[in-house]
């Protein structure tokens, strides 16, 4: 009975509260703010955005269930949402099916290991013309593939509607200062640059609806230039790549009679902070503001999520949580309005619900756990927009001098207590002394007791340990899937980053003998600070005995 009454009242609010109830997860209320209420106005739906929302994997199955629905919707953004990999191949199957679906917005989510589905996505239905999967962590042969095809959906549509043909949109990562290229004959040979992501390769995936193999050159990437006339030119693939009958050849500088090219948009006006000189660093003592074991707890989760401060340890983080101050807004209040001048804090939202307003228009709703005011931590300006309280809020807030002197703090502590460490490890002896200090900055201590487990078999690799105290033990996994004990690290090791560096999932326990001390280095750092050392690690999992039943797992996988 409760089936046939779900069928007989499909709206699309309905419809989602339905899925979350199944999911057992609260709907969004941002969400159901967009929905109608009316069956009829199921097919008036035509654009769902909900960038920055965090809605999680779970949130955007339940999304799903409105893009079901919805037959006339043209475009989906889930930008910023916390979305993973597991739930992507759920997505990309109702997305295949999709008849109108023409943009789709995932950057910002870390879904590193959706590669394949994203590529048969845009393959199998034709209609997506924009994908935009910048900052999230796919690999450079995946972003080509997907650019290519959504190359050839764009050329597709021209040609069934025979029309002159148009600039295609492609998946490519958003740049400040975008320039505008100057006039050009079509008929002369493409000028393009090919991005260089490795050897030439014809990709796994590389055979598209036509039958042709799809190859990717090496070749030099982008870069920034200030002088227009220095500037190489980009066609074609923008970001990610070029035609591949094309060959990459410097841009020669436009003739006078050619249109000059020039910047759409205006530089950004310098900015600075304050400067602390070292005894000030030294001598700041932060505020202690006492809290409840739950608020901590809550505080800990959200600024281990934000940029800011996700790089800090948690001894570091507690200092921080320590220092929020509990701020009470009621309905109605300002809490910051749009042109104040010299802003310096920042807020988590503990309860209660807030509008973030441009000129008088909501553009955002924030809700527990969200944040703002994050800018207002590098360096004073003016606010962009009003923040305003609907509804009665319990906000935790700190200034921008107090952020200044815990991250000083906590750097000059950190390369002191690493520094010495990570010279000794035998992998980053080839790192200079720079190399070695930014990568400290990029670490976490954390500490486990004996049988914690530091990796879990099977589960997404989101950290690189190195070993400072302790012994760790490597648990596999026999053809019958039964645990076996495969190798052990001891100081100086390091365990993790091979799925780093082949994309993958776990493939063994991590599991502490005894008292164990390791600092910790997630994906992005890990991308940014070790890349001198990629090599090293690479030529060790491939000869040294220690690594015999990882090189085995991984022949299997790639079968």
């Amino acid at each position: 009975l409760q089936f046939l009454y779900f069928i007989g009242d499909m709206t699309l609010k309905s419809a989602y509260k339905g899925k979350c109830k199944r999911l057992n997860i609260k709907p969004n209320s941002r969400l159901l703010s967009m929905l109608p209420d009316e069956e009829s106005a199921c097919s008036e739906l035509t654009k769902l955005d909900l960038s920055d929302n965090i809605i999680g994997p779970q949130g955007a199955l339940a999304v799903l269930e409105v893009v079901r629905e919805a037959s006339k919707l043209s475009m989906l953004c889930l930008k910023g949402n916390n979305i993973t990999s597991k739930p992507m191949k759920e997505v990309c199957d109702v997305l295949k099916g999709h008849e109108t679906i023409e943009t789709i917005d995932l950057s910002q989510n870390d879904i590193r290991l959706a590669g394949p589905e994203l590529v048969e996505l845009v393959k199998h239905n034709t209609n997506i013309k924009t994908l935009d999967i910048s900052e999230t962590n796919l690999r450079p042969l995946f972003a080509n593939l997907i650019s290519m095809q959504l190359k050839k959906n764009g050329s597709k549509k021209v040609n069934e509607s025979k029309t002159e043909p148009k600039k295609t949109e492609v998946a490519e990562i958003p740049q400040e200062n975008q320039l505008e290229q100057p006039s050009r004959d079509d008929s002369k040979p493409s000028t393009a640059k090919s991005v260089g992501f490795g050897e030439a390769v014809v990709a796994e995936f590389g055979c598209f609806d036509d039958g042709e193999e799809v190859s990717f050159n090496k070749g030099d990437t982008k870069e920034d230039n200030e002088d227009d006339e220095g500037l190489e030119r980009y066609e074609s693939f923008t970001a990610f790549g070029r035609d591949n009958q094309s060959s990459p050849t410097k841009y020669t500088p436009p003739s006078t009679s050619q249109t000059p090219l020039k910047k759409v948009a205006a530089r950004r006006p310098t900015v600075c902070a304050e400067a602390y000189s070292e005894e000030q660093i030294d001598n700041f003592k932060p505020v202690v503001n006492k809290k409840e074991s739950a608020v901590k707890d809550f505080l800990l989760v959200v600024l281990e999520k934000n940029q800011l401060f996700n790089h800090l340890d948690d001894y570091e983080l507690m200092i921080v949580v320590d220092a929020l101050t509990e701020i009470q807004r009621t309905k109605g209040d300002t809490i910051i309005e749009q042109g104040d001048e010299e802003m310096d804090s920042f807020y988590i939202i503990g309860h209660g619900e807030v509008s973030l307003r441009v000129d008088g228009i909501e553009v955002k709703t924030l809700t527990r756990g969200d944040t703002f005011g994050d800018i207002f931590l590098l360096y004073p300006q003016n606010s962009p927009e009003t923040v305003f309280a609907e509804e009665e809020c319990t906000l935790y807030a700190f200034g921008r001098k107090t952020f200044k002197f815990i991250l000083n703090q906590a750097s000059k502590k950190k390369r002191a207590t690493y520094e010495g460490i990570l010279c000794k490890v035998p992998f980053l002896s080839t790192l200079s002394h720079l190399e070695l200090l930014q990568l400290a900055d990029a670490l976490k201590s954390s500490q486990y007791n004996d049988g914690d487990h530091v990796i879990n078999y099977g589960e997404e690799g989101k950290w690189l340990h190195i070993v400072l105290e302790g012994t760790l033990s490597v648990i596999g996994r026999n053809e019958d899937g039964e645990r076996i004990k495969v190798c052990e690290f001891t100081n100086g090791a390091c365990v993790g980053e091979l799925e780093f560096l082949n994309n993958h999932e776990t493939v063994a326990d991590v599991v502490a003998s005894g008292k164990v001390r390791t600092a910790k280095m997630n994906r992005r750092h890990f991308e940014m600070c070790m890349g001198p050392v990629i090599e090293i690690l690479r030529k060790n999992a491939d000869k040294l005995e220690v690594y015999s039943y990882y090189r085995d797992t991984l022949a299997k996988i790639k079968e």
